[in-house]
C-alpha cells in the first residue's frame, strides 16, 4: 500500500506539472505555452547582430524600468521594430499573434519588399502586417493556416514563434541537453541538418519514423502539433487515476482502467488517417497477438506490479520529444517520473 501511495504521489506530481507545460505562462517561453509580446521581443534582442550601447528609454507605462524585458523593449522600440498597443501601454504579457511576430521579424530585416501573390483572405490591403505576411511566407518562415487564410490575430506558441526564429536565423538549441539523457538517445541520434537537431534511430524504438524527413520543417511543426495533442491527452489518464483513487479502488483496478485507455488513445490516435492505423493495428498484431494492443495481464506479467503497470502506461518517449522541439517543454516530467535525474 504505500508503494501504491508513493507511485499515485510521483504520478499526480507529474499531473501539475504537464497541466502547467501545456497552459499559457507569463515566465520563460514553453513550446506549448503562448508566447508573450515581452517574450519575443528578448528572443529577437538576444539576435540582434548589432546594438547600439543603449536606447532611449522607450516611455511605456507597463514596462517598469529594470525590468526583465525592459532593455529588450527599449531596443526593439528605439530601432522601430515594434510599436506600442497604445501611446502609453506594451502590453507585454499579452499573447503574440501570428500577425504581430512576422511583423517585428520584417521590421527586424530592414522592412524588404515581399514578392508573389497574396493567396490570403484575411489580410486586408493597408493592414500593419500585409507586407510582413508576403515576405514571411515569400521566404519559407512561415505559411498560412490554411491555403487561403494566415490567422494574424491567433496567438502564437512558443514553439511557433521558436519555429519562425530558427527559420529566419537557423540556428536552435535546447536549454536541457537530450544528449545527457540515456533513455532519450537510445532511441534517436544527433543529427545538425534535422529541425531540433535530432532524428529517430533506425535501431531503436522509433525506427518506423527514421525514414521520415526531419530536415523538412513545415513537416515537422505539422508532427510537433501532433505531439502536442499527444500529450494533451495524458492528461486524461492523471484525471482517471485522481477519479479512482478517490473513490478507493485498488492499483490493480486503476492500473487496469488507465492501460487499456491508453491503448484506445493510441488507436484514436490515428483515426483520421487509415494507413496509420492499420500499421499501428498490425504492429500491435505482431508483438502482442492482438490489435487492441498489450492486455493488462500481459503488461503484469512484463513489469511485475500494478504500480509499475501504471507508471509504464503515463510513460512518454522523450527522445521524440527532442526530436520534435519538445524536450525543455517536459524535462521535469521526465525527472518526476524517473526517467533522469541530475
Amino acid at each position: 500500500m504505500k508503494c501504491f501511495r508513493k507511485t499515485v504521489t510521483l504520478i499526480l506530481t507529474a499531473a501539475v506539472l504537464l497541466a502547467g507545460a501545456l497552459c499559457p505562462a507569463s515566465a520563460a517561453v514553453n513550446s506549448g505555452s503562448y508566447c508573450s509580446r515581452a517574450q519575443f521581443v528578448e528572443m529577437l534582442w538576444e539576435r540582434a547582430d548589432s546594438r547600439r550601447d543603449s536606447y532611449p528609454k522607450n516611455g511605456f507605462a507597463d514596462i517598469p524600468s529594470g525590468s526583465d524585458y525592459a532593455d529588450a523593449v527599449d531596443w526593439a522600440y528605439g530601432e522601430g521594430i515594434v510599436s506600442g498597443t497604445s501611446v502609453t501601454t506594451f502590453s507585454p504579457d499579452e499573447a503574440l499573434t501570428r500577425g504581430q511576430a512576422v511583423a517585428m521579424l520584417w521590421r527586424m530585416q530592414g522592412r524588404p519588399q515581399a514578392a508573389g501573390q497574396d493567396p490570403f483572405t484575411d489580410v486586408a490591403d493597408g493592414s500593419y502586417c500585409k507586407e510582413a505576411v508576403l515576405w514571411a511566407v515569400s521566404e519559407g518562415i512561415t505559411k498560412g493556416t490554411s491555403e487561403t487564410v494566415f490567422s494574424p490575430g491567433s496567438p502564437c506558441t512558443g514553439a511557433q514563434a521558436e519555429t519562425f526564429l530558427r527559420r529566419m536565423f537557423d540556428c536552435f538549441s535546447y536549454e536541457h541537453d537530450p544528449r545527457n539523457n540515456p533513455s532519450a538517445m537510445k532511441d534517436i541520434v544527433v543529427d545538425r541538418d534535422a529541425v531540433y537537431g535530432f532524428r529517430p534511430s533506425p535501431s531503436g524504438s522509433l525506427k518506423q519514423y527514421a525514414g521520415l524527413d526531419w530536415r523538412n520543417a513545415v513537416d515537422v511543426e505539422e508532427w510537433q502539433k501532433e505531439r502536442i495533442a499527444y500529450h494533451e491527452d495524458l492528461k486524461e489518464l492523471y484525471r482517471i487515476i485522481s477519479d479512482m483513487q478517490a473513490e478507493g479502488r485498488s492499483a490493480e483496478e486503476i492500473a487496469r482502467a488507465v492501460s487499456t485507455r491508453r491503448n484506445e488513445l493510441r488507436l484514436e490516435a490515428s483515426a483520421d488517417d487509415p494507413e496509420s492505423l492499420q500499421k499501428t493495428k498490425e504492429r500491435n498484431l505482431e508483438q502482442y497477438g492482438h490489435e487492441e494492443g498489450p492486455l493488462p495481464e500481459e503488461l503484469y506479467e512484463k513489469y511485475g506490479s500494478w504500480e509499475k503497470v501504471m507508471s509504464k502506461s503515463l510513460s512518454t518517449n522523450s527522445g521524440m520529444d527532442a526530436c520534435l522541439g519538445l524536450y525543455d517543454t517536459y524535462y521535469q516530467i521526465y525527472k518526476t517520473l524517473g526517467q533522469i535525474s541530475d
